[in-house]
């Protein structure tokens, strides 16, 4: 269900929906509890190793102290500060496959020892790269009978270890906080990016 407008009145104690010339008002109290569903969201995610209790209880601060809160006349929900970061996660995948692109154009052999196919290679080239002296990253490969081989297995966020093997393909580590900051900074200045996209196209 989409509305045309999304906003807080004068008084700044409601809540403004408008569709067809119709109003719902809700009010701001309620607005931060309904905007607290969020926090079993995160805290299963969490639970789940996704990211780091850190990053949890950010996002359940943020659901309090600024729940739907945004500069922009667009839509945003309880949830968007959650959703825009998930959106920024496809940043640190682009970084990688363009970071694997230039070494293979300077004909570094990145793949070398593996005899996986080449989906797996790709797939590769998007969750991590081959670092020299890795440092804040987990490890992406494995020996087997003396053949590399790409493992795409889940890494815990509050238990995995980081990799200090040299010459080892890693994924980086990324701070969820980061994506976390960053999906706010967009909730205040635009608002949700995936409903305005569905938006757009519906």
């Amino acid at each position: 269900m989409f509305f045309d407008e999304f906003h807080m009145d004068s008084n700044n104690n409601f809540i403004e929906y408008t569709k067809a010339g119709e109003s719902v008002h809700i009010a701001n109290g309620s607005s931060k509890l309904f905007a607290l569903i969020i926090a079993p969201i995160v805290l299963v995610i969490w639970r789940m190793g996704l990211f780091r209790g850190a990053d949890a209880f950010a996002l359940i601060a943020i659901a309090i102290i600024a729940p739907q809160f945004t500069l922009a006349e667009n839509i945003v929900t309880p949830i968007t500060t959650l959703s825009n970061a998930a959106v920024l996660f496809v940043v640190p995948l682009m970084i990688n496959a363009v970071r694997n692109i230039v070494s293979i154009m300077k004909h570094e052999n990145i793949f070398e020892g593996f005899e996986d196919p080449t989906y797996k290679k790709i797939l590769a080239s998007f969750l991590g790269y081959k670092a020299k002296n890795p440092k804040y990253g987990f490890s992406i490969e494995k020996n087997e009978h003396k053949v590399r081989k790409f493992v795409f297995s889940f890494h815990n966020a509050d238990n995995a270890e980081f990799s200090e093997k040299p010459n080892t393909w890693i994924t980086p580590g990324i701070p969820y906080l980061l994506l976390i900051i960053g999906g706010f900074l967009i909730q205040l200045v635009y608002g949700d990016i995936i409903v305005m996209s569905l938006k757009l196209v519906l």
